[in-house]
């Protein structure tokens, strides 16, 4: 008989509640967030890279999981286009636009469902946490002192602000930290 000689088509690089994620779908999403940074698209994803892209998709996995399970409803307003045709703009013409969509192995659609994704999965983070990000007036006040003033006077910026007038602002940062904290407990939670 004849020796058959195997070929490698792709490798599983995880397995997340029975779903698999293989070589090239982490390929797909590391050229696909090249392609959001300005980076060069990838020739190679393997060592660090390849774990921390890995890493990303399984968090990724486990929210779209939580998502299906729980009663929220993205509002129908969630649709990517505007930030297609934002993204679009970076170019100087369409042309140039779809050369580099190709370039990294991205087709317009494939854009729009990822943008589309993205945006669902942040409404449904902010709707699942934002709740449960309370910031105090005293941390606020510490952020004011410890980190805003002195960045401001590092800088060399003029005058500095009031705390009144940046109170709003510190704390949508707060929140936003805040928000990230709880999201990395429920990932690993998850």
């Amino acid at each position: 008989g004849c020796a058959a000689h195997g070929e490698i088509v792709d490798r599983i690089v995880a397995v997340v509640d029975g779903r698999v994620i293989v070589w090239s779908a982490a390929m797909a999403e590391a050229n696909y967030r090249a392609f959001r940074n300005g980076e060069e698209p990838l020739r190679v994803l393997e060592g660090e890279a390849l774990g921390e892209i890995v890493s990303q998709m399984i968090d990724q996995s486990l929210l779209e999981k939580e998502m299906d399970r729980s009663l929220f409803s993205p509002p129908l307003s969630s649709a990517p286009e505007a930030r297609v045709e934002e993204t679009a703009k970076r170019f100087p013409d369409r042309e140039a636009y779809l050369k580099a969509l190709a370039r990294y192995g991205l087709s317009e659609a494939e854009l729009k469902r990822r943008l589309e994704l993205e945006n669902v999965i942040l409404l449904f983070v902010e709707d699942r946490l934002r709740p449960q990000a309370h910031i105090e007036p005293t941390e606020i006040e510490t952020y004011y002192r410890e980190t805003l003033l002195p960045q401001i006077s590092k800088e060399g910026q003029g005058s500095t602000p009031a705390l009144s007038e940046v109170s709003a602002g510190i704390e949508q940062v707060l929140v936003q930290k805040e928000i990230n904290r709880l999201l990395d407990e429920w990932l690993a939670q998850l």
